[in-house]
């Protein structure tokens, strides 16, 4: 079995632990989160990324806004060859193809996981630019 680097907090310098969350269906989802807690405040470190299957990681740590940036603009992106609303793109791949040319990044670090809040923000302007051409 291939094992992968774990990830590190970008603001605590701490290797992430594999922690696991039981949904509502009881199905549980890993992933990576920081083991810093405050000793002043008890306050956990809010840094996490989630973890494939295979164990490697979904994309880079992120806090709760680059977390919620993220989840918008991959709610936003996948709407465009999902089946959800109509497609504009038949295939994934398509959409991936053309989401990589328009914000002039190479095709294979085209991945919401690895984006910052203003690529996040610019997916979500050009999604919904395509989407509205007349």
């Amino acid at each position: 079995m291939k094992t992968y680097k774990t990830p590190t907090c970008p603001e605590h310098g701490f290797k992430m632990e594999v922690r696991c969350y039981k949904g509502q269906n009881h199905q549980g989802i890993t992933f990576f989160a920081c083991p810093y807690v405050d000793n002043t405040t008890g306050n956990e470190c809010d840094w996490r990324v989630g973890r494939h299957p295979d164990g490697s990681p979904k994309g880079t740590p992120a806090d709760l806004t680059l977390r919620q940036a993220r989840i918008t603009a991959h709610k936003t992106f996948d709407q465009l060859w999902s089946g959800r609303n109509g497609n504009i793109f038949l295939t994934r791949k398509e959409a991936y193809k053309w989401l990589s040319e328009t914000l002039n990044i190479p095709y294979n670090n085209t991945h919401i996981g690895y984006f910052d809040e203003i690529l996040c923000q610019r997916v979500v302007e050009a999604c919904h630019s395509i989407k509205h051409k007349d």
